[in-house]
């Protein structure tokens, strides 16, 4: 070893996206599934059914909309 720190980072389209009353859950192309709390986005935290549905997938992002 050299003494240095070196990471590969793989980046993975999103293909799914779910939001529960607890949950947010994005589904990977690498097969991966990230779920964190819900409460980590108060906006989505606190947006109804309609408005989670309204989430926007853009490859390596998505946006919650929200409320306008």
């Amino acid at each position: 070893m050299n003494g240095t720190n070196s990471a590969v980072v793989t980046l993975a389209r999103v293909l799914n996206v779910e939001v529960t009353d607890d949950t947010l859950s994005v589904d990977l192309e690498d097969g991966r599934c990230v779920s964190v709390p819900i409460g980590w986005y108060p906006r989505l935290a606190n947006g109804t059914p309609e408005e989670h549905a309204n989430l926007q997938m853009g490859g390596l992002a998505m946006e919650y909309i929200g409320r306008t």
